[in-house]
């Protein structure tokens, strides 16, 4: 992320101080002390081109040509748009990273402890609340792939960070599921315990059945 930043502050240097060139020395006022004469002139434009990106504005080299009075301010707001949305890309894409840890941590500590396998001995309600939590922050990290796709490319040094290497314990959670008389589909450990779910009972038989039955 800081090498993108650094790249796009070198070729915007390096491309404002190509139109800088040409009217080195000549297009410019240097304060007393600067001899121009003693830098290269291409060294001259680079200088001229970075504090103007940075907006330091020094006052030690002054443009005096119109065309380069024209350009100078037109590259200070460049170089301020461009510090702006560095810092706002940072504030943006660090939401998104935080989450995808997150999600990664509390995949591994569940592993660890071997949840999904133990399951069906905890309390449905609890074990519900779990899967919720869980499924909303898988939720949430499919959105920010989708919203901000750069985050692909951002490697994790810490291994129990990474989302990639974690995100297999998921599929430890998608155990087979039994539907209940009143509808909903749960798994089918927690079927029987589920506090919604009403005993099978046998279907009532027709009343030409029942009659039939006592005449026999």
């Amino acid at each position: 992320m800081i090498a993108v930043v650094i790249l796009w502050v070198l070729l915007q240097t390096v491309g404002w101080s190509l139109i800088y060139l040409p009217h080195v020395p000549d297009g410019f006022s240097y304060s007393a002390g600067i001899e121009p004469a003693n830098y290269p002139n291409s060294i001259e434009a680079l200088y001229m081109s970075l504090v103007t990106l940075v907006t330091l504005g020094f006052g030690d080299v002054v443009a005096t040509d119109p065309w380069i009075r024209i350009a100078t301010p037109l590259e200070a707001l460049i170089g301020f748009a461009l510090l702006t949305a560095a810092l706002t890309w940072f504030t943006q894409i660090y939401a998104p990273l935080s989450r995808r840890r997150a999600l990664a941590l509390e995949l591994k500590s569940l592993a660890e402890v071997n949840y999904a396998e133990r399951i069906g001995d905890q309390d449905p309600t609890t074990a519900a609340r779990v899967l919720d939590g869980l499924t909303a922050e898988v939720m949430k990290a499919r959105i920010d792939f989708t919203q901000h796709s750069e985050t692909y490319y951002f490697q994790e040094e810490d291994p129990q960070l990474s989302l990639a290497r974690e995100v297999r314990h998921r599929r430890r959670f998608s155990v087979p599921t039994h539907t209940t008389t009143n509808g909903p589909r749960v798994p089918e450990s927690l079927a029987t315990n589920a506090p919604n779910a009403r005993p099978k009972t046998s279907t009532p038989r027709s009343r030409p059945h029942r009659e039939m039955r006592r005449a026999a």
